[in-house]
């Protein structure tokens, strides 16, 4: 009867905690369509495909940087940091990892060490502020 019991409970935290997850992603969507909406049209600025359903989590919103962008990835990474705006480089190529090192050929992994030099990761969470965002927008803009 005890299993039972916290079966049940086990169950009806989990439903809550979907609640939750589902209005966490819809804020991160209006996030990222924020952001989408405002850094589009920006030579250089590669940004994500939007997803139109309910499939995507949107717990990043990755740009690339390419040229004819006035900063390298590395550059503008520093010039948001220099305004006090936190980015990430996520996805590190797995051939630079130790463990993988010696599998890699110089000859397969050009794409994968070119698209990891121009990935970053902008600030996105549930309860980013217009503010914040548009501080981002702005530094992203100013090149």
């Amino acid at each position: 009867m005890l299993k039972f019991a916290l079966i049940q409970k086990s169950k009806k935290l989990l439903e809550k905690k979907l609640k939750r997850i589902k209005k966490i992603n819809e804020l991160r969507k209006k996030a990222s369509l924020y952001y989408h909406k405002n850094l589009q049209n920006i030579p250089g600025i590669i940004l994500p495909d939007m997803v139109n359903d309910n499939s995507h989590s949107y717990h990043l919103y990755t740009i690339r940087v390419i040229k004819p962008y006035k900063l390298s990835r590395n550059q503008l990474y520093k010039k948001l940091k220099d305004n006090g705006i936190r980015t990430t480089v996520y996805w590190m190529p797995i051939h630079e990892y130790a463990a993988y090192r010696k599998f890699a050929k110089k000859s397969n992994i050009t794409n994968t060490t070119k698209t990891y030099d121009e990935i970053l990761a902008l600030p996105l969470f549930p309860n980013i502020s217009k503010k914040h965002q548009d501080a981002v927008i702005k530094v992203i803009k100013s090149f």
